[in-house]
């Protein structure tokens, strides 16, 4: 888009005044087009100082993620082939649903807020505006249904592995949580479509607390919930933290799609988990298993011990609890 181009021409050129004239000939558009642009963009919240002879030069933006941005630092990065970015919508996993037959393999679908957020089990996913990252990755994957637990551990193990790399000191809940202090950072949503032997399309929902301060939050959520932000007391930057995920997944989807396994991301998720050797209770449905957990399994599954009988227990439909 011609917006995102101009505003990616001001950001390049932070310190100086850029012509509205170099503007319009860069882009083979009419000055009167780019005053049309930039009105756009100081309505979305920018900040741009303009003056007569002058020219251009932004000052400050809006807490929001940049497309051209995101493009420019992803550029090396073969999984994500195109980008789809919303102020608000109901929930990126619907979005990929609903436009499941358009939508390109590789379409990062990004919103600002969800209305509509949702984990497992449809649990509400608190979305508020300009603080998170809110996002699902559409793939078509020539993948096993039965490899979809790994998926779910591959993209556990690309933000586990984020934030350790920024001394964060996070723990992966099996089998789709990341804990920080006790309390939820982030979580997944893996949801797919498939016949017996083949995935039609999946889609891999993720929501992190990035820049949410204690007040956000509402009393209930705050009990469980937290963000960088309230834990450290400052702000990150999500765009980085996002690139940084991509390309770690890129790096652990590429070896799932090459060998069917992905043993460096499942030692990720073993070194940081939250609940090995711990009393757990795993529930589906109405029943229940009290085991303790001694190992995670090369498919992603929960090993466990119930009085010297280990099970496996695959993700499923099932959720897990500290046994107190």
């Amino acid at each position: 888009m011609l917006k995102d181009e101009i505003l990616l021409t001001l950001s390049s050129n932070p310190k100086e005044f850029t012509s509205g004239e170099d503007i319009s000939d860069k882009l083979g558009i009419s000055r009167a087009a780019v005053w049309k642009y930039i009105k756009t963009l100081r309505e979305e919240g920018y900040v741009i100082e303009s003056y007569s002879r002058k020219g251009y030069k932004l000052i400050s933006s809006p807490n929001i993620f940049s497309v051209e941005g995101l493009k420019s630092s992803l550029v090396n990065n073969s999984l994500i082939k195109e980008i789809l970015h919303y102020n608000t919508i109901d929930s990126t996993n619907y979005f990929c649903k609903n436009s499941s037959d358009t939508l390109k393999d590789g379409t990062l679908v990004l919103a600002e807020t969800q209305t509509q957020g949702r984990g497992r089990f449809n649990r509400p996913w608190f979305s508020p505006k300009g603080t998170g990252i809110f996002c699902s990755i559409f793939l078509k994957p020539k993948l096993s249904p039965y490899d979809i637990s790994k998926i779910t551990s591959i993209i556990c193990a690309s933000i586990a592995k984020t934030l350790i790399d920024m001394n964060i000191p996070i723990s992966v809940k099996w089998p789709n949580d990341i804990y920080l202090d006790g309390k939820k950072l982030g979580g997944i949503l893996t949801e797919m479509k498939c016949d017996m032997d083949e995935i039609n399309y999946l889609i891999i929902g993720f929501g992190l607390n990035i820049n949410q301060s204690k007040e956000d939050f509402p009393e209930d959520i705050d009990k469980i919930a937290l963000s960088l932000k309230s834990y450290f007391n400052h702000d990150f930057s999500r765009e980085d933290i996002l690139v940084s995920i991509l390309n770690n997944f890129e790096y652990f989807y590429k070896a799932l799609l090459n060998s069917s396994e992905s043993k460096e991301a499942f030692q990720i998720i073993k070194d940081n988990s939250y609940v090995l050797n711990k009393e757990v209770i795993i529930l589906k449905g109405k029943e229940s298993i009290t085991g303790k957990v001694v190992d995670l399994g090369e498919n992603g599954e929960l090993l466990l011990d119930t009085n010297g009988k280990i099970e496996q227990i695959y993700s499923g439909e099932v959720s897990l609890r500290i046994k107190i």
